[in-house]
């Protein structure tokens, strides 16, 4: 079980300092407000919206007290501690939703699965929406350039300064669907960042501080050292042998010589401390300072973040720096003008890399014998054999010291996202909008492996991969919010014209020319992909309230990719020409969502004691049909009665505020059912074809 330790002092003098000292072994969680909302439907946006209303994307707002499905907010504008990743902000906060880490590094990849795994229905990782945009991320900061030897360069979700975020929101079942397209087949999470809370200027300033150590590692034996069946084996990682401080003597990796260039026996002494010796105590500071003003028509603010993590891996790091800026402009009752500009870069000298055996650190840490000092390791070239050929205790395993400082995994990120927003109120409660959303980012990744590493990089190698993508969005849409006498209408039409592009170029060197020779100056492998396509989305969201005491929603969503185009070139081997795949698909099958739920309001119907300020019973059924992405694998069969692949959600459940809304209680019960999933089967390469797609799977997965 992990365990942090946090300690906070606060300054308030348009300023807030805290100060976290922690020990553990990964990275912890802190305490955030969690609430679940199950209510109601979309308005346009305000001055100042009330804890109760959550923001989709500009104009465009939830109001928690109606609606039939699941909603869980966490609202982090009142907390005072640090995060990098601000996902892990609601891990085991919100219920139905799991919250994971690639490893332990601060700076890790998240993944977050909503009610369970759907990668059937999409990409297995939900739809991240940040201030109305939609953030690209498809890539999840794995990098496999070299075989079995991993590097995690974290997520997309890095980009996002935690002292930034006033809320995050996270939407389940078939309303994400219908609001979201195909992207949000795995769920969606909302986050809004801070605006101005107070007329006039606003000056804050937050620095904090963690300071991470290896709290808990396995247990090691120091009674035996290297060998079997008590003899002395050198060449053996089981610690099987001799005994240790006791005496015994045996020649070892780092003997001495005698005049004759013999090496002499040593004592076999024991290393307790070997782990403890490797690892470092990690630091993290993150320093964000912010500027905004609010008045009756104009209001705007910026925020400049900094942050800088050592790992408790030497020789491991990560750098963030980040800008998020937004502006509100009414120049006249009726309209309203709103932009927002975020801009992040994510740097690293060093990613330590995962993997199995002596290629990860800590796992070559693990498995030294305990008769052999880490200390003594840290001298990792044989003198008179610098950068060609490393020391260590054996042959054909790598020394951690020469790992993380030889080895190195840089990764250097540039992010730019952003939306424009005009909003008109035709007559009182009749609104239209339109928006331009954008999201663009570029990435390098750089591995290199040293001459002498092990597993088939003796000769040492090198890669890089570029990544490009990026995303814009055009929307526009109509709000309807009217009440006549005890029935209360609201509706809300709206289209999205999508464009996605995404490239990656991959070149890999499998041996240098000579040490530290880090170029493509000669042959190379290369591995090309990219990918455009165009959408458009349609929804219509729409609630109709009786009295406060009933109410109906209904909401339809649908989204039709065009003119999708995938681009792949592979060269597998040096010397050959390569070989390319281009593919255009357009007026692919539509994606469709259909959400129907009402909601009783029960304690307007009875009269229940003070104590219990609303009681609420709602039911929801949707369904999903179609599939993204549906089969686009140019040398795949796929039959004409091949069936779209469905899903039926429904659930339902009981909301409890009492005590002044003190006390919360959500009970929900979900059973999501996915029908004729899709399976591809192998095929004889004489058909033309390499595989022919099949409706095999059907699956449930229910909960509360």
């Amino acid at each position: 079980m992990n365990t942090k330790v946090i300690f906070f002092i606060w300054y308030y003098f348009f300023a807030t300092i805290s100060f976290a000292k922690s020990k553990q072994l990964f990275y912890g969680d802190k305490v955030a407000n969690s609430e679940s909302h199950q209510d109601s439907l979309i308005h346009e946006k305000q001055f100042q919206w009330p804890d109760t209303m959550i923001s989709l994307r500009p104009f465009m707002i939830l109001n928690t007290k109606k609606h039939s499905y699941s909603i869980d907010r966490i609202i982090l504008s009142e907390q005072k501690f640090p995060h990098i990743n601000s996902v892990k902000a609601f891990s085991a906060k919100i219920p139905g939703v799991e919250v994971s880490e690639t490893n332990g590094d601060m700076a890790s990849t998240v993944l977050v699965k909503i009610r369970g795994s759907n990668s059937y229905f999409g990409k297995g990782v939900p739809l991240y929406v940040v201030d109305g945009v939609q953030l690209n991320n498809r890539n999840n900061g794995i990098s496999n350039i070299f075989n079995y030897i991993p590097v995690d360069f974290g997520d997309n979700t890095l980009d996002i300064n935690i002292e930034d975020i006033k809320d995050i929101t996270v939407l389940k079942g078939g309303i994400a669907t219908v609001i979201y397209g195909a992207e949000a087949a795995d769920g969606v999470i909302l986050i809004n960042t801070k605006t101005a809370q107070k007329k006039g200027l606003n000056v804050g300033f937050h620095s904090s501080a963690i300071f991470d150590k290896v709290y808990k590692m396995p247990e090691f034996q120091n009674e035996f050292g290297s060998g079997s069946n008590g003899l002395y084996d050198m060449s053996r990682s089981p610690a099987f042998g001799p005994r240790l401080d006791e005496g015994n003597m045996a020649i070892q990796f780092d003997s001495p010589v005698d005049q004759a260039g013999n090496p002499i026996a040593t004592l076999l002494n024991s290393y307790p401390e070997n782990q403890n010796n490797f690892f470092q105590t990690g630091t993290t500071f993150n320093n964000v300072i912010s500027v905004s003003s609010k008045g009756n028509a104009l209001e705007g603010g910026v925020s400049i973040g900094d942050t800088r993590n050592k790992g408790v891996i030497p020789n491991t790091d990560f750098r963030r720096n980040t800008i998020n800026s937004y502006g509100i402009f009414r120049p006249f009752e009726k309209l309203e003008l709103s932009a927002n500009i975020a801009y992040s870069k994510i740097s690293s000298d060093n990613r330590p890399p995962g993997g199995r055996w002596s290629t990860n650190p800590v796992s070559a840490v693990y498995r030294i014998p305990p008769n052999v000092s880490i200390s003594e390791l840290k001298d990792y070239w044989i003198e008179g054999q610098e950068n060609y050929r490393q020391r260590n205790y054996r042959a054909n395993v790598d020394n951690p010291w020469f790992t993380v400082i030889e080895n190195k995994n840089g990764l250097n990120r540039n992010r730019f996202r952003g939306n424009f927003g005009i909003r008109y109120s035709i007559i009182d409660g009749l609104d239209v909008f339109g928006r331009y959303a954008f999201d663009s980012y570029s990435e390098k990744r750089e591995r290199k492996k040293a001459f002498s590493s092990s597993y088939r990089y003796n000769s040492g190698a090198y890669g890089i991969e570029d990544i490009s993508q990026r995303n814009s969005d055009i929307n526009f849409g109509i709000n309807l919010n009217k009440r006549f006498n005890k029935v209360h209408i609201t509706s809300t039409l709206n289209a999205d014209l999508l464009y996605f592009n995404d490239s990656t170029l991959m070149k890999f060197r499998n041996q240098l020319d000579a040490p530290l020779e880090y170029n493509f100056d000669n042959e190379f492998l290369t591995n090309t992909f990219s990918s455009k396509s165009k959408r458009h989305r349609f929804s219509w969201l729409n609630e109709i309230g009786f009295n406060d005491l009933v109410y109906l929603d209904f909401a339809i969503g649908r989204e039709l990719t065009k003119n999708s185009q995938i681009s792949v070139y592979n060269q597998l081997s040096v010397g050959n020409n390569g070989s390319s795949i281009n593919a255009n698909f357009d007026n692919a099958e539509p994606y469709n969502s259909l959400s129907i739920g009402t909601t009783f309001i029960i304690s307007n119907i009875i009269n229940f004691p003070s104590w219990i300020d609303r009681l609420s019973y709602k039911a929801n059924w949707s369904k999903i049909s179609g599939i993204d992405n549906f089969p686009v694998i140019t040398n795949s069969l796929i039959s004409p009665d091949l069936k779209q692949p469905t899903k039926e959600i429904i659930e339902s459940g009981i909301d409890l505020r009492a005590f002044g809304n003190r006390l919360n209680l959500s009970i929900n019960y979900y059973n999501n059912m996915s029908k004729d999933l899709l399976l591809a089967i192998k095929l004889s390469p004489n058909t033309g074809f390499s595989s022919r797609y099949i409706n095999a799977l059907d699956i449930s997965e229910k909960g509360i």
